[in-house]
């Protein structure tokens, strides 16, 4: 069970990693920012697409090396808690938002850190 969880949350980066170098605009799109320039659609592939796969080959490593499985999704888990603490520090700063995209991804980023940290345990 632990590397299916693993597996689904690997896939999810990966999607997020590959419409990030195929499309930054259409992926950052939803929070607003405008994409007008070479160093910002570098910026968007840079941190959601080669950040994203990236994390899909972690994880996959992970699942094919139960060594360093504990240890890869803890530090993954604790990433996705990171990020969903800086929307809360967002909102609390004054940066009120709509549920989509900002609370729709918090929801998104807890359960994934949620599952990985159940399957750290489990593994």
């Amino acid at each position: 069970m632990d590397v299916a969880l693993i597996a689904v949350v690997g896939v999810f980066f990966l999607g997020m990693g590959i419409y990030g170098l195929a499309a930054p605009a259409a992926l950052i799109r939803p929070f607003g920012v405008a994409l007008d320039r070479p160093e910002a659609r570098a910026e968007v592939r840079a941190v959601y697409g080669g950040f994203g796969v990236a994390i899909a080959g972690i994880l996959a490593f992970a699942v094919l090396r139960p060594e360093f499985r504990t240890g890869i999704v803890l530090t993954v888990g604790v990433a996705l808690i990171g990020m969903a603490f800086g929307r809360v520090f967002a909102a609390l700063a004054g940066d009120r938002t709509a549920f989509y995209p900002n609370w729709f991804y918090f929801l998104v980023e807890l359960t994934a850190a949620g599952v990985l940290l159940v399957a750290s345990v489990g593994g």
